[in-house]
């Protein structure tokens, strides 16, 4: 029945006129069915047998033919008066899809019914199915993005915003080289172009890295570093990094915490997702010291005493290096110099704030330390007794190291006898004698004895004979 109503309907098609359906683009099938008003109403895709391609002429009737990207009917016998306008479309070509009444949808498959042929009590309708194409996400380095196959050309598909760390998404792009625009935010089988049904359709994620300032922090000193900050790419390298000073400490580098934390180079890969500090490490200095007793002794050594890495830079070790000792000096301290210099420690022994050390006790010159005893002589008071001489006592002060210098000269009387004045010695009787050039190597007050050398004095007897003789 139905293959004869469409040889019926060809028949009488006006020979000056055609109509038809474009094809679009993205369209898999669309085919023609031709349904007698006596048959039930189109509501679904009848059997396939009865629709006919647009891509082929109707099987033993020319007069349905596709015209490039068209179906146009065309009559080739004399009409009976009946127009194309009877049909309910356009009386042109190439009709568009807004002529057609959808009837229903399904799976990427439209439906649509033309016009119905009063003479004839034909129904027309249209079948239109769209290419249904697969989705594929390359994320490049971004979370996974799960493809969708069966995907229908007119359907908007919603892109996933993938995520990836350190990254912002730019958008998906139909090439791998992101040239042209980025997608919108959601697809059709329209704007990706399609090629044909079943193809598979590759969309790629564009990715800019973040980036994220570093600030860094001295951990010292509490000076400034300069530069006190810069801005880093996720991925890339840190780059050049600053190079901070600190008296008495040596640079380590840069960590991610105060204490401890991971080292942080000028070739390490940036992996921070925020705003970051970087502290500085250091190293304090250690310095040798060397303690000259500079004539004196100390612990039994007269020599000087060197200490490799004795002192550490901010460190309180060796604050109190001790009191030599010298006989016949009083110790006044250590100094940088043997002969003038500064005072480094007291005459305790103990540190002097200064150039060298704070007030907390702690080392702050950035060198090595040689230091030496600086000494003042004693002075003793020297007493003369004059051992019987006059005057009876005097005294003077003498000086460790130095000579006695001037010494008094005393005198002894006695009727009938003569004292002369052999010096001055250490004892009474005896002992050492003490001359002007004798060095003092005393080291507490002195009495020296005069000695004498005691002689009869002799006298001339002259006898007078007082007239007898001799005379004399």
């Amino acid at each position: 029945m139905k293959r004869a109503v469409l040889l019926m309907l060809i028949a009488f098609l006006p020979a000056f006129g055609a109509f038809g359906y474009a094809v679009d683009a993205g369209q898999a099938e669309s085919k023609f069915y031709f349904e007698d008003e006596t048959d039930a109403r189109l509501a679904t895709d009848p059997a396939s047998s009865g629709w006919f391609t647009v891509a082929n002429t109707v099987p033993g009737n020319t007069n349905l033919r596709s015209t490039g990207d068209s179906i146009t009917f065309v009559a080739t016998v004399s009409s009976v008066g009946k127009t194309v306008k009877d049909w309910g479309l356009s009386a042109s070509a190439d009709i568009s899809q807004t002529d057609w009444k959808g009837v229903s949808s399904t799976n990427c498959t439209f439906f649509y019914e033309s016009a119905y042929d009063k003479l004839n009590k034909v129904y027309l309708y249209l079948k239109l199915r769209y290419f249904r194409y697969n989705l594929a996400f390359e994320t490049n380095g971004g979370s996974a993005v799960a493809g969708e196959s069966g995907v229908c050309y007119t359907n908007a598909v919603p892109l996933a915003v993938p995520t990836r760390t350190g990254y912002t998404f730019d958008g998906w792009y139909t090439n791998a080289t992101f040239s042209g625009a980025a997608l919108a935010v959601s697809v059709t089988g329209e704007t990706l172009a399609v090629p044909s049904d079943g193809a598979t359709v590759t969309l790629y994620a564009k990715w800019t890295a973040n980036q994220y300032t570093v600030t860094f922090d001295k951990n010292g000193d509490g000076a400034a570093v300069s530069p006190g900050s810069k801005s880093v790419t996720y991925d890339s390298t840190y780059g050049e990094l600053p190079s901070p000073t600190w008296t008495g400490h040596t640079f380590d580098g840069w960590f991610t915490t105060a204490s401890g934390g991971t080292h942080v180079q000028s070739s390490t890969t940036v992996s921070i997702t925020s705003a970051q500090t970087l502290y500085a490490h250091w190293t304090a200095k250690k310095y040798s010291l060397t303690r000259d007793p500079n004539g004196g002794t100390q612990n039994g050594n007269a020599a000087a005493a060197v200490y490799a890495d004795a002192l550490t830079y901010g460190s309180t070790s060796w604050w109190d290096i001790g009191v030599p000792t010298r006989s016949g000096y009083t110790f006044n301290g250590w100094f940088t110099a043997a002969s003038g210099g500064v005072m480094v420690y007291g005459a305790d022994g103990r540190c002097v704030v200064g150039d060298y050390w704070t007030a907390e006790k702690r080392y702050c010159h950035d060198g090595d330390l040689v230091v030496y005893a600086h000494w003042t002589a004693n002075t003793y008071t020297v007493t003369f007794d004059a051992n019987g001489g006059t005057p009876a006592t005097s005294s003077k002060t003498v000086t460790y190291g130095s000579t006695y210098g001037t010494l008094p000269t005393p005198t002894r009387t006695e009727t009938g006898y003569t004292y002369t004045f052999d010096g001055w010695f250490t004892k009474a009787n005896g002992g050492t004698q003490i001359q002007p050039s004798t060095a003092v190597s005393i080291t507490s007050a002195q009495t020296l004895y005069a000695h004498w050398t005691k002689s009869a004095n002799t006298y001339t007897v002259t006898f007078d004979a007082n007239g007898g003789t001799p005379a004399t």
